[in-house]
């Protein structure tokens, strides 16, 4: 509850730095006048200043939940194992359960700290610029408003193709690491029977399997920034329009145009956050099937 406070309060501060430039523009730019500045600077150093207290706290706290939930999380996975049966046991991978043990746990770290964090940062920043944006002028707000459903449709078509990645990505890691031990701990026998060979093309086929999966997560990542930066960049290009029509027609100053650019950029990435949540989420919680026997013609000697 004290991570998702200060996260907010984080957010609200920095919407406050962002509403002093207007009266910065439109009072002391604009009219030329240095009267107003000294208490607009004691404001900014004070909001400086509280927001450095803010993000430090918010980022202890942040680490010390994540590292604690990641430690309870592997117990709570090694006491289930101890727990379980030979029978099951002995179906299991060595490399899935050290994967789920090491990378797995981190993966839910992640998902349950730093995307709980982003979420919730997102929407604080939607509500504190959204009313910001509907107080400068509420005609551009609707218009920005516009390319929202495009963030979210492209982010929803980006997550089903990533989900697919994922699982595979996770599902060839692990039988990278089980050929691997596999191959390690009957290392005296293949020596001895000269299967040096044929060993190294099973662990070499593996590891392309992992770089190809690794390669198409990649490719999907970078892509998907570039098509939510176009779309972002032809939403603030209207708003440009528009502003520049309003304030031709002193509807709206140029200190409040200013700003209200500066706040839809802002608002931008946590539109684009929020529809790539469900892309963290398929990659951190993807999974594979259960685990396939194991191939190594040396395990079942």
């Amino acid at each position: 509850m004290a991570l998702v406070l200060f996260s907010i309060a984080a957010t609200g501060v920095e919407a406050a730095e962002i509403w002093l430039f207007k009266h910065v523009i439109d009072d002391v730019l604009t009219p030329q006048d240095l009267g107003r500045m000294y208490v607009l600077a004691v404001l900014f150093v004070g909001l400086a200043a509280g927001a450095g207290v803010i993000g430090w706290i918010d980022s202890y706290l942040a680490a010390w939940m994540g590292e604690h939930l990641q430690l309870r999380v592997r117990a709570a996975m090694l006491a289930r194992l101890q727990a379980a049966g030979t029978t099951t046991l002995d179906k299991l991978r060595a490399g899935d359960v050290l994967t789920r043990l090491t990378s797995d746990t981190a993966a839910v770290e992640g998902l349950m700290i730093s995307v709980l964090v982003s979420a919730v940062g997102s929407v604080a920043t939607l509500g504190f610029f959204g009313a910001a944006l509907v107080l400068l002028d509420w005609k551009l707000t609707l218009l920005s408003l516009t390319v929202v459903p495009v963030f979210w449709v492209t982010g929803q078509r980006f997550a089903r193709r990533l989900k697919k990645v994922s699982r595979d990505r996770r599902r060839w890691a692990g039988s990278l690491t089980s050929v691997a031990e596999e191959s390690l701990a009957v290392m005296g026998l293949v020596q001895i029977h000269g299967r040096q060979v044929e060993e190294a093309a099973r662990f070499e086929a593996q590891a392309r399997s992992v770089l190809a999966a690794e390669l198409g997560a990649a490719r999907l990542s970078a892509t998907f920034p570039l098509v939510v930066d176009l779309v972002e960049l032809l939403g603030i290009l209207a708003v440009m329009a528009g502003g520049t029509w309003a304030l031709g027609h002193d509807q709206l100053t140029l200190g409040g145009l200013l700003v209200f650019l500066t706040f839809l950029s802002q608002l931008y990435k946590p539109v684009r956050s929020l529809g790539n949540l469900g892309n963290q989420i398929t990659m951190a919680l993807g999974r594979d099937g259960p685990a396939s026997p194991r191939s190594s013609t040396w395990s079942r000697a």
